[in-house]
């Protein structure tokens, strides 16, 4: 069998922790050209491993957490609220993928804090009402649970690979 070859970008705001796992290859095995394939190739497994359905899976992590916060935050402060207006937040500030906008849809209809009340237009652009009481009573019952979450291999190997302070040789 012949080498693969992949190519992948670093976005902007994941440069720092792109660094962090270069830097923990590096002393994990002294040498980044070789091994840095075979170890991205075990951080994606162990990442399957640990979470196998993103997707369909309740998430109970801080970061998600948070951002579902944040998107009730955000409908709060509406009475109703179009269908595009609530995709483009929901991208923004959880994800882009359509499948997370069906997701959170589906949760938030679920859980009361959206109604299906009309369309407007030609284009049939759906129109929920919002319901607040329920967004503060979930926000305040968020805010009172803490949730213990283990840390994760990932963010023990960020954790190890921190750069260490440069001494100066002289």
């Amino acid at each position: 069998m012949s080498n693969t070859q992949i190519a992948f970008r670093v976005r902007p705001k994941d440069e720092e922790n792109w660094y962090k796992v270069k830097n923990y290859i590096q002393k994990k095995h002294g040498k980044l050209h070789g091994v840095i394939g075979m170890e991205a190739i075990n951080l994606m497994l162990l990442g399957m491993e640990k979470s196998p359905d993103t997707h369909t899976q309740k998430h109970l992590t801080r970061t998600v957490n948070h951002r579902y916060a944040d998107l009730l935050s955000f409908l709060s402060q509406f009475n109703e609220i179009d269908e595009p207006t609530l995709k483009t937040d929901i991208g923004d500030r959880i994800g882009q993928d359509n499948r997370t906008y069906k997701k959170y849809n589906v949760i938030l209809v679920d859980r009361s804090i959206l109604t299906y009340s009309h369309t407007i237009g030609n284009k049939r652009i759906k129109i929920y009402s919002v319901n607040i009481p329920k967004i503060r009573r979930e926000l305040k019952r968020m805010k009172n649970e803490v949730v213990a979450v283990p840390k994760t291999q990932t963010e023990n190997i960020i954790q190890m690979s921190r750069p260490e302070p440069c001494q100066e040789v002289v």
